[in-house]
């Protein structure tokens, strides 16, 4: 028999994204090293510019195409272009364009 106690799918990842909530809230800029600092602006400025760069990328037009033609309500922006989408239809195509060259760190 496990050991471990009985969870409801429900409580795990409420408990992990709290624990996640938590730490994040806790962070304070000061507190983070110099070079923790660089690194994290560096690895930014990278994702931005590889989701950019991939606007003429089929997988980026196709997804993007597909979240336009399924509309919804206009929360955010899709980068480096005049459309906005539901917040997770950009998360999604934000996302597949900062992974469409395979630059990732």
């Amino acid at each position: 028999m496990s050991s471990v106690p009985a969870t409801s799918p429900k409580t795990v990842p409420q408990a992990v994204t709290r624990l996640l909530v938590d730490k994040a809230l806790a962070c304070r800029y000061d507190t983070i090293p110099a070079d923790i600092r660089e690194l994290t602006r560096q690895c930014a400025m990278d994702t931005i510019a590889v989701t950019l760069a991939a606007r003429d990328e089929p997988v980026f037009r196709f997804v993007l195409e597909e979240a336009l033609d399924q509309g919804g309500k206009a929360q955010a922006s899709v980068l480096g272009t005049r459309h906005r989408i539901s917040a997770q239809q950009a998360a999604l195509v934000n996302g597949a364009a900062a992974h469409a060259l395979d630059y990732d760190d």
